[in-house]
């Protein structure tokens, strides 16, 4: 064998063993309405609207930082969305909320928490 196909050989052979390991971030989108607002800690509880006959209502403790983005809605469709922070968010506000867990661990650690990846204030009426 060519000392080239050796080395592609081992690479496919190490990349195979690691697969296994390696796990990627789950994430999803959900209209909601925010249920509480903690910005000491850095959290948010949602609740998520059902979509269609067959979906329940479900509530989430989603986590912030650096990385979440913050939107709002323009006054009409043509109106770019604007920046916010945590801050504006109360309780009570239409969001559209992407949330994502960020897992990215080796087997046998635990990550339970839920991140905000991008929450958008929904405009008055968009529910």
């Amino acid at each position: 064998m060519k000392p080239g196909t050796v080395r592609v050989m081992l690479l496919t052979m190490a990349c195979l063993a690691v697969a296994p390991l390696a796990r990627a971030e789950t994430g999803f989108s959900t209209k909601a309405t925010v249920v509480s607002v903690d910005l000491k800690a850095q959290t948010m509880s949602v609740r998520s609207l059902p979509q269609g006959a067959n979906d329940k209502v479900k509530e989430y403790l989603v986590h912030w930082d650096d990385k979440s983005k913050f939107v709002k809605e323009g006054a009409t469709w043509a109106d770019p969305p604007t920046d916010i922070t945590a801050e504006s968010v109360a309780p009570g506000t239409a969001v559209y909320v992407s949330i994502t867990d960020r897992f990215f661990n080796l087997p046998g650690q635990k990550n339970d928490k839920l991140w905000i990846d991008t929450l958008k204030v929904l405009r008055p009426g968009a529910r």
